[in-house]
């Protein structure tokens, strides 16, 4: 990848087919690192630290050179912005954490990609997904102001991800006001995939006028089998 600056000074093609591709591609191996376990009665942080440790192994081994750029973090503190210090409503353990975030230094300033994750399990859990604390605190700018992109992920403990993906879709249709959408429907296939499914892409316009956003929808399958 060119050092070119930030990602809305890299070329599309060079962001969208390297980095998110690499960040997709950790994704993935990372999930398949911990596919033996059961996760079907686990919380998201620990379904979230369990893959960042994976993927933390896979970058040690380094068995591709492109992972040599990249580190993974998980729940990582968010500074509130935007207020003085002491007007600041979250601050040591009350700020918010990301839960897993990639940072690349092949190009500089270095390349982050932030995955909000949600579990799937109940009837209450696509609104947490659509909500404030999911796809919301990315509309919001809570969440990535900085970056161009970023990730939801939804660890599914109950029924099938066709299900989960109708149940959201329809939900961010209801919601596209509050989650200013920039498109007519709410979302597409992108060029990505993970563990065969393709990641699905939404375009939202941001608060404070910091533009166009994409966000990356990705459902690992986590419910229990025979």
């Amino acid at each position: 990848m060119p050092n070119e600056g930030t990602a809305t000074n890299l070329r599309k093609a060079v962001y969208e087919e390297k980095f998110l591709l690499q960040v997709h591609k950790l994704l993935e191996l990372g999930y398949f690192a911990i596919g033996k376990e059961d996760y079907s009665n686990t919380d998201e942080e620990t379904i979230s630290g369990d893959i960042s440790e994976a993927i933390e192994e896979i970058l040690d081994k380094r068995t591709e050179p492109w992972m040599a750029f990249y580190d993974v973090h998980n729940e990582k503190p968010v500074q509130q912005k935007g207020s003085g210090k002491n007007d600041r409503t979250r601050e040591g353990k009350k700020r918010q954490r990301i839960d897993i975030e990639f940072v690349s230094a092949e190009a500089s300033p270095r390349l982050r990609f932030p995955f909000e994750a949600k579990l799937l399990c109940d009837s209450k859990s696509v609104s947490a997904y659509v909500g404030s604390s999911g796809l919301g605190c990315f509309v919001k700018a809570e969440y990535g102001a900085n970056d161009q992109a970023a990730g939801m992920l939804g660890f599914i403990q109950s029924r099938t991800r066709a299900e989960w993906m109708t149940k959201i879709e329809a939900k961010m249709g209801q919601n596209k006001r509050i989650l200013c959408a920039a498109a007519a429907t709410p979302w597409r296939d992108s060029k990505l995939s993970v563990a065969n499914s393709l990641v699905k892409v939404s375009n939202h316009t941001r608060a404070h006028r910091l533009g166009m956003f994409k966000v990356f929808h990705t459902l690992l399958d986590f419910c229990q089998t025979d």
